[in-house]
């Protein structure tokens, strides 16, 4: 018998979920970034581009969209929640614009 352990099946992470977490992970930076919430990574600015903004989160529902049903339930909520929450931030800040 060998001392290594196994993880159980259960435990195992799937590359291919890690590379789509990293994926909708740049997307979701983008928006936010593309909005002020979070600074540029790459200017270190925090200006705001609401049509860049919503590029991106058009591409996160589209994903969100394609991608039903073949997810599991970890990447689904996560997404979902993200989305949403993008998007009530979207609306808030494109809000708070029209009313200056």
């Amino acid at each position: 018998m060998t001392d290594k352990k196994k993880k159980a099946p259960e435990q195992e992470v799937d590359r291919e979920d890690l590379l789509f977490l990293n994926l909708i992970k740049m997307l979701e930076l983008s928006v936010k970034s593309s909005m002020g919430l979070e600074k540029n990574p790459v200017t270190g600015e925090d200006k705001v581009d609401m049509e860049s903004a919503r590029i991106n989160l058009d591409i996160l529902i589209m994903i969100q969209n394609k991608t039903s049903g073949n997810l599991n339930d970890i990447l689904t909520r996560y997404l979902r929640d993200m989305v949403t929450h993008l998007q009530m931030e979207y609306i808030k800040l494109d809000t708070d614009s029209k009313k200056s």
